[in-house]
């Protein structure tokens, strides 16, 4: 047998994901999880001895196969292509930790001879049971009335002294004050202030700039910074905020800028709300810059040759000549056989496309440069005083500052970026309690399309971590990755987006709620509970059901994975966990597409229905739009095979709830895919409504 070489060869996942693993362990100090090594022979020839075993952190930590103190497992033989798997219990030492398991095999081929091994890791987390429970960016009349919700599942006091918030950017760290401790399931809320400082503030500065001054006003006083450090000032001015940054300009294919220290100019992505005689900021962290504006140019172009250029040519057809200036450098081509790079001076600026006059270069071209090919103009930039005290480089944010807002007297100490600058007069911006929050932070403002969030404990490790909208940084993410199909682009929390009145928020349901899957664990609510319980979401009315198969599968539901939004086959029964029950026991109401047929929303995640993607059923939150509505509406119609009901696709009649190796599918009586097979379509296709699992109270 030939070697399998798509498959993995050895795996390491939680024993419950082992189809979706999440890349992520995450413990409490002292508690335990089963682990699952898998080993697939993929050799092309028969293993003898395999060993498997998981390699802990340190010695206090355990692994053991359950009911013994055994740390290894080994099979006698394992064929060419088959699979063999051992799961361990391991337990977490009391210190805090962040770094990796280790899953080990070894063996031998009978072949060859010797002794052969592989590993595998999978990212661990030993973690105080701190969440990020909650999360608002704003609603339909206020887009920045935003709250960050942690919540501690364990039973005990967790002190969260001098923990970090980091979200968005990387100079966005918000720090939790000393003395700070959540109690056991008790709640810590963070709201965003009105606005927050968009540079650094300077000890006997008058004039502070800031994220924003919507409902500011001469004659408020506001608070800048808080707790120990904090300053009260009167507004004697308001200005212009600071407004969206733009990037140190990355030209393609020639690779990043490095903009050195004691630059007085920056290449730049774009040009808006740069003006001459206000202030802009350069870089983040140790490299930040604040300037004044002394010229503002061009920002960098990118574009493709319009037409064939040849050796000799003084004239180059482009797709654009806009923001290319005479005196202008401009390069050409990308490096490889038979082309050149070249940097040509421009000495006239004419039209752009093929039929027009193009750009005169001040030599004629030394290499053939085909049509299509690319170009990019650095652009006169950015100019600014005084010069840079720190080196730049490409992608590095650069932002206009605006004016500001003016003070009564000067600051008497420094104040950090976003600090909080709070003006307890503004309604319209900013979080609106009541419930006051914990904390204030100052920003950046939450993206309410994507964004990602860290929470780190006193020693800079990693609680608790994810992504939304999209996966911003797969560093944070949480959950398995690899789904496939039409809008799939990796697990992350749907983002909550706006909603009229108390907007719209994502949250754990229950709180505390973690499988390490940001897809699975969080559900967009438009009841919002900054600072409480988000166990008030509400079922859609209608009855409660758990659907049967009645292909002969004995026992068996349909029912929605912990850990992931799959949705399988798989047996329930009285003796099986409340859990079980709950993920096999659905709301049967009206259809969102079709009050005429039904969806099914899951008792165990209110808010949560069945809908189908690529064919394949997930649980997803219902997002409001058409395309969920139909996916998730399914009319009841005579059985196909004469026993119970069958449930048809709302957007696709062809097509059916369907078990399919105890996968559910939408799926046709024939067809290109594995699943549409006519073999037991009509009775893998058919449903006994049964008696719910979990009645209703």
């Amino acid at each position: 047998m030939a070697a399998k070489y798509d498959v993995q060869r050895l795996s390491l996942a939680p024993a419950a994901a082992l189809d979706a693993p999440p890349g992520l362990q995450t413990f409490a100090p002292g508690t335990s999880q089963d682990t699952t090594v898998t080993f697939t022979n993929t050799t092309g020839s028969r293993a003898v001895g395999v060993k498997l075993s998981i390699s802990v952190p340190d010695k206090q930590w355990t692994s053991f196969v359950p009911g013994s103190t055994d740390t290894s497992v080994t099979f006698d033989s394992v064929a060419a292509g088959q699979s063999v798997s051992a799961t361990f219990k391991v337990t977490a030492g009391p210190a805090p930790f962040n770094g990796d398991l280790v899953g080990n095999a070894s063996w031998t081929n009978p072949t060859f001879g010797g002794r052969q091994s592989e590993t595998t890791a999978e990212k661990v987390r030993n973690v105080s049971p701190i969440k990020i429970n909650e999360f608002r960016t704003g609603t339909s009349t206020n887009s920045t009335n935003a709250y960050i919700e942690l919540y501690n599942a364990g039973a005990a006091d967790v002190d969260i002294s001098n923990w970090t918030l980091t979200q968005q950017a990387v100079f966005s760290t918000v720090t939790v004050p000393a003395g700070t401790t959540i109690p056991g399931h008790g709640f810590y809320l963070l709201g965003l202030s009105n606005s927050g400082l968009a540079a650094p503030a300077g000890k006997g500065d008058s004039t502070v700039y800031v994220r924003s001054t919507t409902g500011m006003a001469t004659g408020h006083q506001i608070d800048i910074d808080t707790g120990s450090g904090v300053e009260t000032r009167t507004i004697t001015g308001v200005g212009t905020a600071a407004t969206a940054n733009t990037t140190l300009w990355q030209p393609q294919p020639d690779g990043p800028i490095a903009l050195p220290a004691g630059s007085a100019n920056v290449p730049v992505t774009s040009t808006t709300g740069f003006t001459v005689g206000q202030k802009l900021s350069l870089g983040y962290g140790a490299n930040y810059d604040v300037a004044t504006v002394t010229a503002v140019g061009k920002p960098g172009t990118q574009g493709r040759l319009s037409a064939a250029a040849h050796p000799g040519d003084t004239t180059i057809k482009m797709s654009s000549t806009t923001n290319i200036s005479v005196g202008d450098v401009i390069r050409l081509d990308i490096d490889s056989p038979g082309h050149g790079v070249e940097n040509v001076t421009v000495t006239a600026v004419g039209t752009s496309g093929a039929n027009g006059t193009g750009l005169s270069v001040s030599a004629p071209l030394r290499f053939e440069h085909a049509n299509n090919m690319p170009y990019s103009a650095r652009g006169t930039g950015i100019s600014f005083s005084p010069a840079t005290s720190s080196a730049h480089s490409s992608n590095e944010p650069v932002q206009p500052l605006g004016t500001g807002i003016t003070l009564d007297k000067p600051l008497d100490n420094g104040h950090p970026i976003n600090a909080v600058v709070r003006d307890t007069q503004v309604t319209n911006a900013g979080y609106q309690p009541a419930p006051a929050p914990n904390q204030w932070f100052g920003g950046p403002a939450p993206s309410s399309s994507a964004g990602n969030m860290a929470l780190r404990d006193g020693n800079n490790l990693v609680v608790d971590s994810l992504n939304y909208g999209l996966l911003v940084d797969p560093w944070l993410g949480e959950g398995y990755q690899a789904t496939s199909g039409s809008g799939q682009s990796g697990c992350r929390v749907t983002a909550p987006g706006s909603a009229a009145g108390a907007g719209a928020s994502a949250g754990r349901v229950p709180d505390g709620y973690d499988t390490d899957s940001n897809c699975a664990d969080f559900i967009r609510s438009t009841t919002p509970t900054p600072g409480g319980p988000n166990g008030n979401a509400t079922l859609s009315p209608g009855p409660r059901v758990s659907l049967q198969a009645t292909n002969g599968t004995a026992g068996s539901y349909i029912k929605h994975n912990d850990t992931d939004d799959g949705v399988v086959l798989a047996p329930v029964t009285a003796g099986s966990s409340a859990t079980v029950k709950g993920d096999a026991t659905w709301v049967q109401t009206a259809g969102l597409a079709n009050p005429n047929c039904f969806s099914f929303e899951s008792v165990n995640r209110p808010g949560l229905f069945l809908r189908h993607q690529s064919f394949q059923l997930h649980l997803q939150a219902n997002d409001g739009s058409s395309l969920f509505s139909q996916d998730a509406t399914f009319c009841q119609t005579a059985s196909n095979s004469g026993q119970g009901v069958s449930f048809q696709s709302v957007n696709y009649p062809t097509r059916y709830l369907r078990t399919y190796n105890d996968v559910i599918y939408i799926a046709s009586n024939g067809g290109t895919n594995a699943f549409d097979t006519t073999t037991a379509w009509a009775a893998d296709s058919s449903w006994s409504v049964a008696t719910p699992w979990v009645p209703a109270p």
